[in-house]
């Protein structure tokens, strides 16, 4: 009701503003700019262990999810000074316990 009144729009974080006798109304001006929008990408894996279609374990995970300051999902950017994949690269990585990583390819940029 005190959001209709004081013509709020209907979202979730207003609602703090509504609650009680100290609704501020009209001396209220502080709308945010954007909102971000946020996902999640499932980085974590509780098992472990790997099973083959029988359920007989096959292979074992790292009790570690960090190697050598990244994990998997990690934002980065690499630049390649020269070769076949010269240029900037931006992209999701995996980063392996071996120091070998894989990029996967959000967009190119040119520095």
């Amino acid at each position: 009701m005190q959001r209709i009144a004081h013509k709020f729009p209907k979202e979730h974080y207003y609602d703090a503003l509504c609650v009680g006798a100290s609704t501020p109304g009209a001396a209220f001006t502080a709308f945010p700019a954007y909102v971000q929008v946020w996902s999640a990408k499932g980085r974590g894996h509780r098992q472990m262990c790997d099973t083959d279609k029988y359920g007989f374990p096959i292979r074992h995970r790292s009790r570690h999810k960090q190697h050598f300051g990244f994990q998997r999902g990690d934002l980065v950017v690499a630049r390649v000074p020269h070769g076949k994949y010269a240029g900037g690269w931006t992209g999701r990585v995996s980063a392996r316990a071996s120091g070998s990583f894989d990029m996967t390819l959000i967009f190119t940029h040119i520095f």
